[in-house]
């Protein structure tokens, strides 16, 4: 037994501790550091503009994009409103001339459900952009 317990404390005094250090450094976005920049000029003359000018590049066409894709909702938006009214007024004017043909309780019911589906997606429409309001607000 006692053999045993100097042979621990032995190997216990004998043993290292071995210490690492690992550093990492983490960017984000298209141009690095000014310290990467530096490092790749010195390996490649003139890469340090040609890395900016691509990032300028980048970021301009990303804001072409950008506006571009919201003038095509925009536009794809006014053409819904467009049709839907268009559609609204077919609905009303068949509910008239059913109305006018002797028809008052199909003609009435036509011209009501019409009225009754614009106001709802009016309301819709409303209450999805208030919400949507509310989540960017936070």
């Amino acid at each position: 037994m006692a053999d045993n317990k100097s042979l621990s404390s032995n190997t216990a005094r004998n043993e290292k501790t071995i210490v690492r250090r690992a550093a990492m450094q983490v960017y984000s976005g298209p141009i690095p550091s000014a310290n990467e920049l530096r490092k790749y000029e010195e390996v490649v003359p003139g890469a340090a503009d040609r890395i900016l000018k691509m990032a300028e590049e980048q970021s301009r066409h990303r804001r072409k994009m950008e506006s571009e894709m919201l003038q095509a909702s925009i536009r794809a938006e006014r053409i819904g409103q467009i049709l839907g009214f268009m559609i609204f007024l077919t609905a009303l004017l068949a509910g008239i001339v059913l109305m006018g043909l002797g028809k008052d309780a199909i003609g009435l019911i036509t011209s009501l459900g019409s009225l009754a589906a614009i106001i709802g997606l009016f309301i819709y429409s409303r209450n999805t952009s208030k919400t949507e309001l509310n989540k960017k607000k936070r």
